[in-house]
């Protein structure tokens, strides 16, 4: 069981446009730092393995919805300076996304949706939408360079995000009960202000 996140910009791509601002006539360029994606380019996330939880099976005193433990989402960067306000935003790749901001899960083979479970990111204790629209903002990244002309990607950081199960309503797929692997996809945007 897994969720599997793309970036939505490589290793060595710059997410934040490079300015041409010049001071007078002499042609001198202000470059703003900017941070990069590191590898890996694609993240697999193992979720490990759910009990379902439907009628019948759930322990007394327990109800829905059920959480499972959160589960760790490094995403490294590399910066070329310190950057304020790095955000990112989540896009459910399946082909039927969840109504509640949560990623969608699909069998195995990635073609049936399963109903009644999801995965919920979380960032610094909060649910974080995954909506393609909501920006989380981690806050400042990379550190200040002591030698402003060095442009390089050196200055490693990390955004830590969470994903954990969530359990709804009974888990089927195409109306029966299910019980097998599943898996999701989201695509990532990572922006500055």
């Amino acid at each position: 069981n897994s969720i599997r996140l793309f970036p939505m910009m490589t290793p060595g791509q710059s997410a934040i446009a490079i300015g041409n601002n010049v001071l007078g006539s002499g042609g001198i360029t202000l470059i703003p730092p900017a941070c990069r994606l590191s590898s890996p380019t694609d993240y697999n996330i193992n979720m490990g393995r759910w009990v379902n939880s439907g009628p019948g099976s759930l322990l007394p005193g327990s109800s829905l919805p059920a959480y499972g433990s959160i589960r760790p989402v490094d995403l490294n960067l590399e910066c070329s300076g310190q950057v304020n306000g790095v955000q990112f935003r989540f896009e459910d790749a399946g082909s039927s996304p969840s109504s509640n901001k949560n990623i969608s899960l699909y069998d195995s083979a990635g073609g049936n949706k399963i109903e009644g479970l999801e995965i919920e990111m979380r960032y610094g204790g909060s649910r974080v939408a995954v909506d393609n629209i909501t920006k989380t903002d981690t806050g400042s990244k990379g550190a200040i360079k002591t030698n402003p002309q060095d442009l390089s990607f050196n200055s490693q950081d990390t955004a830590t995000f969470g994903a954990r199960f969530v359990q709804t309503a009974p888990i089927k797929k195409s109306g029966a009960i299910y019980t097998g692997p599943v898996t999701g996809k989201v695509n990532m945007y990572v922006t500055y202000h």
